[in-house]
């Protein structure tokens, strides 16, 4: 998406009689984007930038749900929350990574951040043979 100062450009060159093809290229942008703003006025170019600042996500109708599992269960990842949204809804249909991207915004945006532990490592005594073992 262009910004106003863009889209004020544009318009610009329009009015010079420029050819949609020499915009762009004037500009350095792809044809199609000019195409775009070509036609616009003002009035529908910030009425497009207003409505595209709030799309719809496919998580939207479970946020209360998912915002209610971060308060709850602060070590909570997006996999289990994805397997929970499952077995709530078995015709549930969006994947794993779109459930681990959505999470990490409401994470960022409310402030709920995933308290991580440390681990804590520590040598181990040294016992006699066939005591222990290490498995890699």
């Amino acid at each position: 998406m262009l910004d106003l100062e863009m889209y004020a450009e544009i318009q610009q060159l329009k009015r010079k009689g420029f050819s949609q093809r020499k915009a762009a290229k004037e500009k350095g942008i792809a044809r199609n984007t000019v195409k775009k703003y070509w036609t616009m006025s003002e009035e529908e170019y910030l009425l497009y930038r207003i409505e595209s600042k709030t799309r719809f996500k496919m998580l939207d109708p479970h946020r209360d749900y998912i915002v209610g599992e971060l308060e709850k269960y602060s070590e909570i990842t997006a996999a289990i929350i994805h397997d929970h949204l499952l077995e709530k809804n078995p015709e549930f249909s969006v994947s794993a990574s779109t459930v681990r991207e959505y999470v990490a915004v409401l994470r960022e945006e409310l402030g709920l951040h995933r308290m991580t532990e440390i681990r804590q490592f520590a040598e181990v005594a040294e016992l006699p043979p066939g005591l222990q073992s290490q498995v890699d």
